[in-house]
């Protein structure tokens, strides 16, 4: 007679809605970190141009300080549907990602610079439009041919970091890409 061992972890099957949560962030539906990480190499060959937006959502904490956690992730989709809709209108080439709790990467289809530019000022905007207190700070740069998913995403955050010294709710091109 054969004994079979029965595992305190049991198998789980993988459903299709497990591997939707391990390619997309639950709250908004944009893809997540991880996907970015895997994806972006797959996408940028380093032959062409390839621009990479991120939005970051200004004062999201003092947001979620003044109005509550609910309202805080509200807004968050809030902004995610935003750029997903403008992302949406450049057809299956535009990718988004929400790679942290306030930031949103796009990486743009191959555009001229002066269109990426205009389509992060609408998205930027459009967000400003909509609701009391939400704005966002956009700062757009170029892949190099040798960034790695996580130094593009660290060369985007000190963008990020630079430019919202400057002030906030505002669009901005790295140095050097011209347009």
């Amino acid at each position: 007679m054969r004994r079979f061992r029965i595992s305190r972890y049991p198998f789980k099957p993988r459903t299709p809605a497990s591997r939707f949560e391990e390619t997309h962030d639950i709250s908004t539906g944009l893809l997540n970190r991880r996907s970015w990480a895997r994806q972006f190499g797959i996408q940028h060959d380093g032959n062409e141009t390839q621009l990479i937006s991120l939005m970051n959502i200004d004062h999201l904490k003092r947001f979620d300080d003044v109005y509550g956690l609910p309202m805080g992730d509200q807004a968050v989709r809030l902004v995610a549907s935003i750029a997903s809709l403008h992302a949406c209108m450049l057809g299956p080439y535009s990718q988004i990602y929400r790679v942290g709790g306030d930031e949103i990467v796009i990486v743009w289809p191959p555009l001229p610079v002066a269109d990426v530019r205009h389509r992060a000022e609408a998205i930027r905007t459009a967000i400003e439009s909509v609701g009391p207190g939400i704005t966002m700070t956009v700062v757009t740069a170029q892949a190099l041919s040798s960034d790695e998913p996580d130094i593009l995403l660290a060369r985007l955050r000190s963008l990020m970091a630079v430019t919202k010294s400057g002030g906030r709710n505002r669009s901005v091109l790295e140095l050097g890409i011209q347009g």
